[in-house]
């Protein structure tokens, strides 16, 4: 599992107390690199000896890790900033479509207020869900050719 803009580490490190064998975390903020590595030690300390998950944590910006490769996704979530612009965003989902395996899973979470974001090639909307001020968007893999058209639907 792969957490970008993972913050706290919340969403990945619950995927680890729950069985995945490997987590990677990625936050460039100097603050939340030190509670990534506090959380992920907790997590590690709190798991049988027989199922210790591998949990990574890495202080660099998004788009420079994803550029680096060296890894085939299975389930990520990208929680970026709302102030995050739609280019910066399709950069990083651009980046990371060529490191995911075939029947990965890709959620994506926004403001509900803001227009839905326009997917790049290799990505599809697979279903859009608000719940308050926040969408989540999952995506899987597609067709590489044609960016997808943003969905209004909910």
């Amino acid at each position: 599992m792969l957490d970008l803009y993972a913050g706290s580490g919340a969403l990945g490190l619950e995927a680890a107390s729950r069985g995945a064998a490997h987590v990677t975390l990625v936050d460039r903020a100097a603050a939340a690199s030190r509670v990534l590595h506090d959380n992920a030690a907790r997590v590690r300390r709190a798991a049988p000896r027989d199922a210790q998950p591998e949990v990574v944590v890495s202080s660099r910006p998004v788009l420079s890790f994803l550029g680096a490769g060296g890894g085939t996704w299975d389930v990520v979530f990208l929680d970026p900033p709302y102030d995050l612009g739609a280019a910066e965003l399709r950069h990083d989902l651009e980046a990371l479509v060529a490191q995911l395996a075939p029947d990965a899973v890709v959620v994506v979470e926004r403001s509900g207020r803001d227009r839905p974001p326009e997917w790049p090639g290799g990505l599809e909307l697979e279903r859009r869900r608000d719940y308050g001020e926040t969408a989540l968007f999952w995506l899987v893999p597609g067709p590489g050719d044609q960016p997808a058209a943003p969905s209004q639907s909910a």
